[in-house]
């Protein structure tokens, strides 16, 4: 389930970014093209790079083991699905 919701966010990201860079002339005419829009539009470009890189690593290093503590004992390693 986990590794789904980290595909997910990397797929948000590449989203994010083709409409922010790829797209920026559409963008910038649809907003109204003023310099606070582009400077939004790069923001958010950055944002979704940075949801790329995150969720890849995430999904990457992902392998259903979970470490918990409990109240009494060390840590414990439990599977989880």
């Amino acid at each position: 389930m986990w590794r789904a919701l980290w595909v997910l966010l990397c797929l948000a990201g590449l989203a994010a970014i083709y409409f922010c860079v790829f797209r920026v002339d559409e963008t910038m005419e649809a907003l109204g093209g003023s310099g606070t829009v582009l400077m939004l539009d790069f923001a958010t470009a950055a944002a979704g790079l940075y949801a790329v890189m995150w969720g890849s690593s995430r999904w990457w290093r992902e392998d259903g083991v979970k470490i918990t503590k409990s109240g009494t004992k060390d840590y414990v390693h439990e599977v989880h699905r």
